[in-house]
């Protein structure tokens, strides 16, 4: 579990993609309902606030009264006399100005004395605010007393204080004149920095005591000129609405008055908005739009939630079978029973922990799926599914065998089975005259139960939060038209289906954990019935192998001190022994059954290297996947350590160790980290442990600064190679398997790991197998070499040289022209010499050592030099590959016959 947890932790990102996506949701859901109370909030305020403006001064329209320092008064192009002297600007006591045109002339005096009152008058006086200081005015006709402060009723607001300004009244005698002034009096003078603002204007046109007509011209400095100034006391458009409104206000009134007389009053008393405003109105919607996301999304985004954790669990599984690392974990003792107890209990965990981020969340947002129903049925209906994927991802990964594909694949019908949810899917089981037949089929699928139980969990959650009641109660779930129970039921059902299933074909179909057993392997007595075949196969075998075995003195020898050391108790000093070892492949597309290990009988011994050498298909490979428990044998008997293959196989792996041909590493684990996982595996535990890792890397020069704690991905070729053998003896093992352990090294890590394994092998057995020669020679004490799955000769390199190697290896190099000068001049001096190879002027023979010595040799080609030109020759003893070759030309040759 330990070395499960450091991988996913190196997977670092296929985690956080597992959790990612539902706390990106959550968080944009969360993120919504806070906007969506915080547009209610400020609806609410505003609501209050309208409210208490209906009682409130505050909300009285008002005239927007230029400040003193810009009030229009005399300058070079305001020149009329009845403005005021700019020297009024210096104590403050400007006047504001209101300009006056009419056509009749009268009429429009008479309307503009009725504007403002004066100072005795009992009328409720006329407001003006400033937009640039916390100030207000009250208006009036006459002259204000110097220094006088006036409160009105219901004016006083905090440090807001109300002074008084006098108003005139001015005439013109058209609106052009009055344009002209505003023109003058603000554009033009704004360009030299001296202001001269008009408060208002009026041109009342054609308008009598019968009719009455009017253009305003009110105050708009504000959106001209705020950024020149400090910050309003007001909101600009608010100032303009409530200034626009009083002018209106204020002609209308004067109008009436001069028809009516002073009696005569419209009063525009407040302004304000409807308490039903903008942001009320968006509150609204968006608690429509949230509430309709979480109705109509919240299913098919559970489902995307859910089965993301699918690709997660099954590419873990198909990444150890495309890297062969699952057989490498058997061969080192990890049964598949206990690989997919782990895998399974791992990948229970990590959706243990998203189930409970998924309802946490969900609580917390009130998402009604989940918070208005039983967090029993909902926590169970989770978990029931969560272990239905668990096994289905553990089905899928028997048919895939590499990541990429697994990848497309499943994305695919991930894609496609989404879009059946919301079309198909979601149409049925809304649709009341659906047959529960129909519905009963679709849920036979487990991605589409599960959208169908989520379904129904949101129409409780739904109905719970509108009615104020509660969702789905246990009695409920016991309902037989509840459709979650039902759908429960199935995913149950589907759970153990699966997983069975998941476990039976990973033994049947070729996968990684090693050759495929048949069909009815659980059954041992079904299972030998199943192959009549293979026992008629061995008897008429059984001749053969015993013909083949005529003339092989060594191997002769060897099988009976194989059945001495099983007489005798002592044969535990041995590392491994194997008697009458056979291994039958059936017979499969009508072709007959293959004898891939035919009788074989080998003692190997501590603190000896035993090479095996053979053709390719000779039977090698075969042999050590019977010793190392991938497959079974189909007769004989093989201990290991005085443990028997057949019924103490989990405490041979403790005593076994392999390196495979290709290096069997995570790319994401440090060296030290491999050595720990597989140390694990031997039972190693705590400090025994750690020296143990500590003397393997030691043992094959991995121990340098930095080098245990890089990721084997980033580790030479020859580097990891080295760690591939250290894995191999971590745990002292009685026995190792190196199959070709210096493939594809440069000479100089070649001799560094052979340094490594002539070191290791003082105090276990190693069987080394190898396609070089000088490997062999090098490290090996005694060679078996193999053909067809029979041993043909066995002993050490100098007794195989010495018993094959009667013959010297004589090569000449002429000229085309004189091959056959060379030819009789060797078949002169040596009659019994045989050429085994000629091509392009040069010429090989076999000499026996028997018919000619050295020296015969050396004085003859000497003679030769004299009779034709030479080029290059040679002379040397019979190597191993020599050996080697002409065994099995003639073991070939032999079973030809």
């Amino acid at each position: 579990m330990n070395s499960s947890f450091i991988l996913q932790k190196r997977r670092r990102w296929e985690t956080i993609q597992v959790f990612v996506f539902p706390l990106v949701f959550f968080l944009i859901l969360w993120r919504l309902k806070a906007y969506e109370a915080s547009v209610a909030e400020r609806a609410k305020k505003a609501e209050q606030k309208a409210t208490m403006e209906m009682d409130s001064d505050e909300a009285r329209p008002v005239f927007m009264v230029p400040d003193p320092q810009f009030r229009a008064v005399k300058n070079d192009d305001l020149a009329f006399m009845d403005f005021p002297a700019p020297s009024c600007r210096a104590d403050g006591s400007c006047p504001t100005i209101i300009l006056v045109s009419g056509n009749d002339q009268t009429f429009a005096q008479r309307v503009a004395e009725k504007f403002f009152p004066n100072s005795s008058s009992m009328q409720e006086p006329i407001m003006g605010t400033s937009l640039y200081r916390n100030r207000r005015y009250s208006i009036q006709s006459d002259k204000c007393p110097v220094k006088k402060t006036v409160r009105p009723k219901n004016m006083e607001e905090g440090n807001i204080t109300t002074e008084c300004v006098q108003v005139l009244s001015l005439l013109r005698k058209n609106k052009a004149e009055i344009n002209d002034v505003l023109f003058k009096g603000f554009v033009k003078s704004n360009k030299d920095g001296k202001i001269n603002e008009i408060m208002t204007a009026f041109d009342l046109g054609d308008s009598s005591s019968k009719s009455f007509k009017v253009n305003i011209w009110f105050n708009e400095t504000m959106k001209t000129s705020l950024s020149k100034y400090e910050e309003p006391s007001v909101p600009p458009a608010r100032s303009l609405r409530e200034s626009l409104a009083q002018s209106q206000s204020l002609v209308s009134n004067a109008y009436i008055k001069s028809l009516l007389g002073d009696t005569a009053d419209i009063i525009l008393d407040f302004l304000g908005e409807m308490p039903q405003n903008n942001d009320m109105a968006f509150a609204g919607m968006a608690s429509d739009w949230l509430e309709r996301i979480l109705s109509e999304v919240s299913p098919i985004m559970f489902w995307l939630m859910f089965l993301q954790l699918l690709p997660i669990k099954l590419k873990t599984v198909v990444y150890d079978k495309q890297q062969r690392l699952r057989i490498m974990m058997k061969m080192h003792g990890l049964g598949d029973a206990a690989y997919w107890a782990i895998s399974y209990l791992y990948a229970l965990l990590i959706s243990t922990i998203y189930i409970a981020l998924v309802v946490v969340c969900c609580i917390n947002l009130e998402i009604s799926t989940v918070s208005k129903n039983s967090r029993v049925i909902v926590v169970g209906f989770f978990f029931i599914f969560v272990n239905m994927q668990i096994s289905m991802a553990f089905l899928f990964s028997v048919f895939f065998s590499e990541v990429k594909t697994v990848t497309v694949v499943l994305n695919t019908l991930l894609v496609m089975a989404a879009a059946l949810n919301l079309t198909l899917v979601t149409a049925m089981i809304t649709q009341q005259q659906t047959p529960a037949k129909w519905i009963f089929f679709l849920d036979l699928n487990p991605w589409f139960s599960f959208f169908h139980g989520l379904m129904v969990l949101k129409e409780f959650g739904e109905a719970a939060m509108k009615q104020g009641t509660q969702g789905m109660t246990l009695y409920n779930f016991t309902q037989s038209n509840s459709g979650v129970r039902g759908v429960c039921t199935i995913m149950l059902v589907e759970w153990l289906i699966f997983l069975i299933l998941a476990v039976y074909l990973d033994q049947v179909v070729p996968s990684g954990s090693g050759v495929k057993k048949p069909p009815l392997f659980f059954l041992r007595s079904a299972t030998k019935r199943g192959h009549p075949e293979i026992a008629d196969f061995l008897k008429s075998e059984e001749s053969k192998v015993q013909n083949i075995e005529i003339g092989k003195d060594d191997v002769a020898r060897e099988k009976e001190t194989v059945e001495h050391l099983l007489r005798d108790p002592q044969n535990l000093k041995c590392s491994a022994i194997c008697y009458n070892l056979k291994k039958v492949y059936p017979g499969e597309d009508g072709n007959p059954p293959t004898l891939a290990v035919k009788g074989l009988s080998l003692a190997f011994n501590t603190g000896e290297c035993f090479g095996m050498l053979g053709p390719s298909g000779s039977g090698k490979t075969s042999f050590i996947n019977v010793m190392t428990g991938l497959t079974e044998p189909t007769s004989g008997d093989a201990y290991v350590a005085g443990l028997d293959l057949h019924t103490q196989m989990d405490e041979i792996y403790n005593n076994m160790g392999i390196c495979p041909q290709h290096d069997l590493l995570w790319d994401i684990l440090t060296g030290r980290e491999h050595l720990l996982f597989y140390g694990r595996l031997k039972n190693l535990k705590g400090k025994i442990l750690d020296d143990a890792v500590e003397e393997a890397l030691k043992s094959v020069k991995l121990f340098d600064k930095g080098v245990p704690d890089k990721f084997a991905g980033q580790y030479s070729g020859g580097m990891k190679r080295r760690l591939s053998v250290a894995i191999s003896l971590i745990g002292n093992p009685k026995i190792v398997y190196l199959d070709e352990p210096s493939t594809g090294l440069d000479p100089a890590s070649r001799i560094t790991l052979w340094g490594v394994i002539k070191e290791a092998k003082k105090n276990r057995g190693i069987v080394l197998t190898t396609h070089s020669m000088e490997e062999a020679e090098h490290l090996c004490d005694r060679i078996g070499i193999f053909v067809d799955g029979s041993l043909e000769c066995l002993g050490s390199p100098e007794q195989l040289k010495g018993r094959y190697g009667d013959t010297f290896v004589f090569s000449m190099t002429s000229e085309p022209s004189h091959d056959t000068d060379v030819f009789d001049f060797v078949k002169q001096f040596c009659p019994n010499a045989e050429r085994v190879y000629h091509i392009s002027g040069t010429q090989k023979f076999e000499l026996p050592k028997m018919d000619i010595k050295l020296s015969d040799v050396f004085r003859v080609v000497k003679q030769a030099k004299q009779m034709f030109p030479i080029q290059a020759w040679g002379v040397s003893d019979t190597s191993l590959e020599d050996v080697f070759i002409k065994v099995a030309t003639e073991a070939q040759a032999a079973s030809l016959d």
